[in-house]
């Protein structure tokens, strides 16, 4: 059956000669994979593939779950500065890396999916903060169910990783806690909105230090994401 639907392209893989095979978050669907014939030839779409594109596309829908076959793709919305702003373009490629490790089930949720697409659009037109991809990871814990309880936050010392809970001690083991200049950044951004991130301050290890306490956070809760290699360049340009 002929459906379209809009979608944010997170992944792209090179099918044949001139051919790909995209992974698109779609609001309907959820997580679909589609072959696009040609999609390599000029002329034929190959611009809409690259990474965080906002789409229509045009496919035959499998019922089943498996590879659908496209007909067509569009871009409906193109990025200003998001993919080609230096600093904007690395942020982006960890956020695509990053939905594609946890965004694996055609379970759909149009709030989860409109999330990601006004971030995106925000990122796009606003200038560029050092916090953004510290705010989006921490914000999708809402969407992927283990957002921290605030009402525990403001008397606590650390935050328990495995728990997901603020607490006044933390634990034995320090890579399994966020504590220090790690926990009142976190705090502020678990409040923030991205008009609020101009207000924050903070230092780039600590923004480093929080990342990678985040992900692990993640790896706890998801144990299927596996790890992640783009952040390590995000923290070579942020510093």
């Amino acid at each position: 059956m002929l459906t379209t639907a809009e979608g944010i392209v997170l992944h792209t893989l090179k099918y044949g000669d001139t051919s790909a095979i995209a992974k698109i978050y779609t609001p309907s669907f959820g997580l679909v994979a589609v072959l696009l014939k040609g999609a390599y030839r000029k002329g034929k779409g190959r611009g809409a593939l690259q990474p965080l594109n906002l789409v229509e596309i045009s496919f035959y829908r499998k019922d089943d779950g498996s590879l659908s076959v496209g007909k067509e793709i569009n871009i409906t919305q193109p990025y200003s500065s998001l993919q080609s702003d230096f600093f904007k373009g690395t942020v982006g490629i960890f956020i695509a890396e990053f939905l594609y490790k946890v965004l694996k089930t055609e379970e759909t949720e149009a709030t989860t999916y409109d999330f990601i697409k006004n971030s995106l659009v925000e990122l796009d037109k606003r200038a560029f903060h050092p916090l953004f991809h510290l705010w989006f990871v921490s914000s999708f814990s809402k969407f992927a169910g283990f957002f921290p309880a605030l009402d525990t936050m403001e008397n606590s010392s650390a935050f328990l990783l495995p728990e997901g809970v603020f607490s006044k001690s933390g634990i034995l083991y320090p890579s399994d806690t966020i504590e220090g200049e790690e926990l009142i950044l976190f705090k502020q951004i678990l409040t923030a909105t991205q008009d609020d991130l101009s207000q924050i301050t903070s230092h780039y290890k600590t923004r480093r230090e929080l990342l990678s306490k985040l992900l692990w956070y993640y790896q706890l809760h998801f144990p299927e994401m596996g790890e992640m290699a783009s952040h390590k360049i995000l923290h070579d340009v942020l510093q």
